[in-house]
């Protein structure tokens, strides 16, 4: 055995390289969370917002738009329907002012039966002021006073006829004409009466938790996205006084639903909870502006039954029913905004917001219910379509 050869090995052994397999291993292990950090640091400050916020960003431009968009289309006042109801008080003004002075010229003793073609005359032009309620416009007070004072002076100097009666198809009083012209032009607001309609709704769903907010976070792995479910049920509405209502809301499916991207097995993976519940609303309903307005505030509660909860991650579809409660309860509120169809259809559009009051995540093995609290939350648009009942 060479003793200077392998003294001069062993000193040597001691500088040589390790394997590149043994580097790779040592890279592997280095704490995930600084190497995130350095990398985090040389992105944009663009790159680093989530996503969910420009979506957010994009989905409450489109829907100021479309509130812009009804209340310049449902909102404004038609004029055109606003002036007949003022010549009709004009006119039942002037109708009345001249009734007593024909009557009178019927008592008069002096007068004979000579002439019944002038009480014709009179008698269609006394139709004429009843029915052609927008001619009246067209003379100003003054002319119109003197032809009228013309008229009975010639008059006078005939026969009258005692007047004949009204026919039965006009109405026996100006003033019952013009509050029938008037009921026409507003009717009785649908949402005064009591309704019955089918409900659909796309929610935004959120379930808060320590996972989602920590995924909210963009130095950490786990990324929460936004998630959306659709809830299907029927609806109706109770009148209360002149500007409330009690609305209540059947869901037989409402879904919560909380998508995540993790780093599960040295693979970033897809995930979501998916949780199906039956839920009861009850919210009371305000007009903020008159009675009998199409906008319509509403505050109220709901409570939900679990149907299913589902636990999806790539592949794997797991039923966790049993880690999560039964029973949810909370608030909801929001804006409704009401459009006519017909004397009966109307359709309830609007946007409400809820939060589950309760802690869904009952457990299990590993993590007790107190380390994940777990709260419902969503954003919806609502879309009914009812029927009111008279």
């Amino acid at each position: 055995m060479d003793i200077e050869k392998w003294y001069k090995h062993a000193v040597e052994s001691n500088h040589e390289d390790p394997p590149e397999a043994l580097w790779d291993s040592i890279q592997d292990d280095l704490d995930v969370s600084d190497v995130w950090t350095r990398l985090e640091g040389s992105l944009s400050q663009t790159r680093k917002i989530p996503l969910w916020v420009f979506r957010a960003a994009a989905a409450s431009i489109a829907l100021l738009i479309g509130f812009s968009a009804w209340f310049l289309w449902f909102g404004k006042d038609d004029s055109v329907h606003q002036a007949p109801p003022i010549l009709v008080q004009q006119k039942v003004e002037e109708e009345n002012s001249e009734a007593p002075a024909v009557a009178s010229l019927g008592k008069r003793p002096g007068l004979t039966h000579s002439e019944p073609k002038v009480i014709a005359h009179l008698g269609k032009r006394e139709r004429e002021l009843t029915i052609d309620l927008a001619s009246a416009g067209s003379k100003t007070e003054k002319s119109r006073e003197t032809e009228e004072m013309a008229e009975f002076k010639r008059i006078e100097k005939q026969e009258l006829p005692a007047l004949p009666e009204q026919p039965s198809g006009l109405k026996e009083s100006p003033k019952t004409l013009a509050d029938e012209f008037l009921a026409s032009l507003d009717p009785e607001p649908l949402n005064t009466r009591f309704s019955i309609g089918i409900l659909g709704q796309f929610a935004n769903t959120w379930l808060l938790n320590p996972k989602t907010f920590q995924g909210l976070q963009s130095q950490e792995l786990t990324a929460t996205n936004a998630t959306f479910g659709k809830n299907f049920g029927l609806s109706f509405m109770k009148p209360l006084g002149i500007r409330t209502s009690l609305k209540g809301e059947l869901m037989i499916l409402s879904q919560s639903r909380q998508n995540y991207m993790e780093y599960l097995s040295g693979q970033y993976t897809p995930t979501s909870l998916r949780l199906d519940y039956r839920s009861l609303s009850m919210m009371l309903s305000l007009s903020p502006l008159e009675p009998g307005s199409p906008h319509s505030l509403q505050l109220g509660a709901y409570v939900g039954t679990l149907i299913q909860a589902r636990e999806v991650s790539g592949q794997n579809n797991l039923i966790v029913r049993d880690e999560y409660a039964k029973t949810d309860f909370g608030l909801i509120g929001g804006y409704e905004y009401f459009i006519p169809v017909s004397s009966n259809v109307f359709i309830g559009t609007g946007f409400f917001a809820k939060y589950g009051l309760t802690n869904v995540f009952y457990g299990n093995q590993q993590i007790p219910d107190y380390l994940n609290r777990t709260h419902n939350a969503a954003f919806i648009f609502s879309l009914s379509v009812n029927y009111s009942i008279k």
